[in-house]
């Protein structure tokens, strides 16, 4: 049991009294109903009545287990890829599993990426097992892999380094100081918080890349 169990104590004899000891013996308490015990340990009892010798001492043990303590499932979602972190008990062995896949024991951060053009979502599961204790309460997480966005150079304009300032975060365009944003059509926009996609990205060199929402 995990925080207590009833104990109930019968004698066939109708009218006996019965009396019962968590100590070995050495003292007796009168049963006068069932009872919580909330240690491990051996209980006796025993019943006697008017004109009958003592029953013989029944015997049995209890033992109280105790829950593995938690674990805290930490997400770091970065462009492309998301590293999971698990934390639990000292000494504890964390086993986790991942969109339903056979359960693993965990043996340090998880870096899982993404080499799509879409979102991955998923979750995680966890939990810690410490010696002498029963599994302790699962953990769930949902987590995400983000995509690296596409920027590519515009047909007949070269696309160097400076073209890496530019990035695509969800549904804004990161783009250097001095850099303008415009449509497909040619039409100025603000960069921040766009509806899907593609758009151009005239640096302040004059170059120009292509940007991708998704």
């Amino acid at each position: 049991f995990l925080d207590k169990t009833t104990v109930s104590i019968t004698c066939a004899t109708e009218g006996a009294a019965i009396e019962y000891s968590l100590d070995g013996g050495k003292t007796w308490n009168p049963y006068t109903g069932a009872f919580d015990a909330t240690a491990s340990g051996e209980i006796l009892a025993r019943a006697t009545a008017d004109d009958m010798l003592p029953s013989h001492e029944a015997r049995t043990e209890v033992v109280r287990e105790y829950l593995s303590g938690d674990v805290t499932i930490t997400v770091d979602e970065q462009e492309a890829v998301t590293v999971i972190t698990i934390n639990g008990p000292a000494g504890a062995a964390i086993y986790y599993s991942l969109d339903g896949a056979a359960e693993k024991l965990y043996n340090g951060p998880l870096t899982l990426t993404n080499d799509t053009q879409a979102v991955i979502n998923g979750q995680i599961k966890a939990y810690a097992l410490e010696s002498g204790k029963r599994p302790g309460a699962e953990s769930v997480r949902d987590y995400q892999i983000k995509f690296k966005p596409e920027v590519t150079g515009i047909d007949g304009v070269e696309a160097d380094q400076e073209a890496g300032s530019v990035r695509v975060e969800g549904n804004s365009i990161i783009v250097p100081e001095g850099a303008q944003t415009f449509d497909i059509a040619g039409r100025r926009v603000n960069p921040q918080g766009l509806p899907r996609g593609i758009y151009i990205v005239r640096l302040a060199s004059g170059k120009a890349v292509k940007a991708v929402v998704k």
